[in-house]
């Protein structure tokens, strides 16, 4: 079974450097939404958790924890917290006494510091108190339970800081593959295009560090540059635009088959000021259905297709 995400300090170079985790954060204040006003009841817990399959379906879970003697019938679960509030999940479960239930609630944008008045999110960003964030239950009969958080590992840590580097990145430079198409190497059919830079708020040098890989797809620069840095956007420059192609980096039936993140391209993004953050270059859902499609198509040259199970 594979293990919920877990949050350290050092889980990731990026947020180590320049987001330094903050439990509770005096420097915190808190937004408007607030929790529920309903207190907690005793014994009616969650506990949040995030697997491998749940990062391609934009979800995580909520361990329910019915330590009651209570037995309801659930319509509907949310977080409630600080740093974010997810949408109500529909349910038609009953949680009966002693039960233990997972029920999976949306990701939701991050509620970052500076993002609600348009204002620039810094380098330092704090986590709201965990302490704050409730479970809230819609029953059958259209009352609430509330239920306490307990998150040791710092799943809700790691979603939310996860989400202020992606709008700190976003606010200062747009990031993006384009232009892509069916180009040719070796004679096979592989996708070429460009990673392209637009520069927003940034007003220094903007370097992507480095481009990592995944199981299906491999990172690569055509034009013979040497790939670290990859790009550099130079300071007073709008745009500019590198060379690539998607080569094949494995062609197996269980790669290809069990793969449920071959389009998060893992980078390193420097804004200038000497603090790389990690941050994710997705292509969009259109263009991962061309980059597959080339790639089975790409394999197949390589007499590589065929699937699990197929002699």
């Amino acid at each position: 079974m594979p293990h919920p995400r877990r949050q350290t300090i050092g889980i990731a170079l990026g947020v180590a450097l320049a987001l330094p985790f903050t439990g509770c954060s005096a420097d915190w204040e808190p937004s408007a939404r607030g929790g529920p006003a309903a207190a907690a009841i005793d014994g009616l817990s969650a506990v949040p958790s995030q697997y491998r399959l749940d990062w391609a379906k934009h979800v995580f879970q909520l361990g329910i924890r019915n330590g009651t003697d209570e037995r309801f019938h659930v319509v509907g679960v949310r977080l409630e917290w600080d740093g974010f509030t997810t949408p109500v999940a529909e349910r038609d479960d009953t949680v009966t006494p002693g039960q233990t239930i997972d029920f999976p609630v949306a990701v939701t944008p991050s509620n970052c510091p500076g993002n609600g008045a348009g204002g620039e999110i810094g380098a330092s960003i704090a986590v709201p108190p965990i302490e704050g964030a409730r479970v809230v239950l819609t029953v059958d009969d259209g009352t609430e339970r509330v239920g306490s958080i307990t998150d040791d590992n710092g799943v809700l840590a790691q979603l939310y800081l996860d989400d202020c580097v992606r709008q700190r990145v976003a606010q200062a430079v747009r990031i993006e593959w384009a232009d892509l198409h069916t180009g040719e190497i070796d004679g096979r059919p592989v996708t070429e295009g460009v990673l392209r830079l637009m520069r927003g708020a940034a007003e220094d040098d903007i370097t992507i560090i480095d481009v990592g890989n995944t199981i299906l797809f491999n990172f690569d620069r055509i034009d013979g540059v040497v790939t670290s840095p990859v790009v550099v956007l130079p300071a007073g420059e709008q745009s500019i635009e590198v060379p690539m192609r998607f080569l094949e980096n494995r062609c197996d039936a269980h790669a290809r088959a069990e793969s449920s993140q071959s389009f998060r391209f893992f980078s390193h993004v420097d804004l200038g000021d000497g603090e790389p953050v990690p941050f994710e270059i997705i292509p969009t859902i259109a263009q991962q259905a061309e980059i597959r499609a080339t790639f089975e198509d790409g394999c197949a040259s390589l007499g590589a297709g065929g699937f699990i199970g197929e002699s």
